[in-house]
């Protein structure tokens, strides 16, 4: 079987479909309630940037996003990149 090339198209065109998963609010899971948005992919340096909403159900007792939602958004981004970036496989979790 022939080694699969992974480039930056591929990576790109992969994270458009995993961002549009992540929209889809029929999944469930709390990275959907999100809403996030790819905003733009560099395939020269394989970073992109994406955003969320802040909703009112995202603050803290201060106005503040909270914590665990700021936590919730990186690692549903460095997880959409890393699958991605890996040819659309899971990748091992990292305990800190």
């Amino acid at each position: 079987m022939p080694k699969q090339l992974i480039t930056p198209e591929t990576v790109q065109k992969a994270l458009y479909v995993v961002f549009e998963w992540l929209n889809d609010k029929s999944a469930g899971y709390l990275s959907n309630a999100l809403k996030p948005k790819l905003e733009f992919y560099d395939a020269v340096t394989n970073s992109f940037v994406s955003s969320y909403p802040t909703e009112e159900w995202t603050k803290n007792s201060r106005g503040m996003v909270h914590g665990g939602i700021i936590s919730t958004m990186l690692d549903t981004s460095m997880g959409a990149l890393t699958f991605c970036a890996a040819g659309e496989k899971m990748t091992p979790a990292i305990s800190m």
